[in-house]
């Protein structure tokens, strides 16, 4: 073989691994699931409420402006709990799609 006959292949070579490695798809498997919890009678964010997402058993508490999210989730239905002192336990079901995030609100009643 020739230099150039060995030059051309590991030309052939790099472009072909160049090619290969650039064009990989990677396909995003998991969904998002974010929100908010309100006070239902005054619509003031709820700050500290445990939120509980069922299957999983996964927990997060609202921030100081109610919102919340759970990331990487399975596609499937989901039930979500938020609860707190004082206040009523609510649930909501609702369904993570893939690649896609899913917005909910959730309202919260003083017990009493």
């Amino acid at each position: 073989m020739t230099m150039k006959t060995i030059s051309k292949i590991v030309c052939g070579w790099c472009l072909l691994f160049c090619i290969t490695s650039c064009s990989q798809i990677e396909y995003d498997i998991y969904g998002t699931l974010a929100g908010s919890v309100v006070d239902v009678d005054t619509n003031q964010p709820i700050e500290g409420a445990s939120v509980i997402l069922s299957p999983g058993g996964k927990n997060v508490l609202t921030a100081a402006d109610g919102t919340f999210s759970f990331i990487d989730l399975d596609p499937q239905q989901y039930t979500v709990m938020v609860q707190k002192a004082g206040y009523s336990t609510n649930r909501k079901v609702v369904t993570v799609v893939v690649a896609e995030t899913t917005q909910i609100s959730l309202t919260m009643q003083k017990s009493e």
